[in-house]
């Protein structure tokens, strides 16, 4: 009788610990557009707020990713309304598509700006420290998120 020897179970390879996150590469590969252009003013932003997670360092670049296509966006508009043309009386001087590209690119611009504008403010958010506050006064408790009054008891009438 043989006896079958049962393959030897692979062992776990080892893994390598986890790199460290790349901001610059990250951009370079979402916004190619804008990826190395942008890559001073994320590091700027990230030495500012102290950013130190991962999500802190994603703002950072989704902020200074949106600044650089304001930017752009802002300057290919101005470039369309100054071609030649008078600022007060641009309209009749543009022709149907261009007309519908100022459209188009203020609109970008304007959404553009909004999402801009929420992502400063929601970093700032996440970089502000929390605040625990307890106040007591004679006739009012507040407690965490919420506010508690109390009323004075009413004396008896004899």
């Amino acid at each position: 009788m043989t006896k079958k020897l049962l393959p030897n179970p692979k062992l776990p390879e080892k893994t390598e610990p986890q790199k460290e996150f790349n901001i610059d590469g990250w951009l370079a590969k979402v916004d190619l557009w804008s990826g190395k252009e942008v890559s001073g003013l994320t590091n700027q932003i990230i030495k500012d707020y102290n950013c130190q997670t991962v999500l802190e360092l994603l703002l950072a670049g989704r902020v200074a990713s949106l600044s650089w296509r304001l930017n752009h966006w802002e300057s290919l508009l101005a470039m369309m309304l100054s071609d030649g043309n008078d600022a007060y009386n641009f309209s009749s001087s543009l022709d149907d598509t261009q007309r519908k590209a100022v459209k188009e690119l203020s609109k970008g611009v304007e959404s553009t700006h909004r999402q801009w504008l929420t992502s400063i403010l929601l970093l700032k958010e996440l970089k502000q420290p929390t605040l625990n506050l307890q106040i007591k006064t004679k006739d009012t408790f507040i407690a965490q998120n919420q506010q508690i009054n109390v009323e004075k008891p009413e004396k008896p009438n004899h």
